[in-house]
């Protein structure tokens, strides 16, 4: 049923072709971004979710 709606949409082909090049190029951007990331950047986001005082965390707080 959708193969067929899909296949008598006008311009259907443009849509998957930009889809596959926005999502390599968004993958590619990340991957570059990460690459060139600070590592002291790096460090503090891998930390945080063990900084900080959970002791007064409650039932009530959450």
């Amino acid at each position: 049923m959708f193969r067929d709606i899909l296949n008598n949409v006008e311009g259907f082909g443009f849509l998957i072709t930009f889809s596959l090049i926005f999502f390599f190029v968004l993958f590619i951007l990340i991957l570059f971004w990460v690459w060139k990331l600070d590592n002291g950047l790096a460090d503090r986001m891998k930390n945080l979710p063990l900084e900080g005082d959970f002791t007064s965390i409650t039932k009530d707080s959450i």
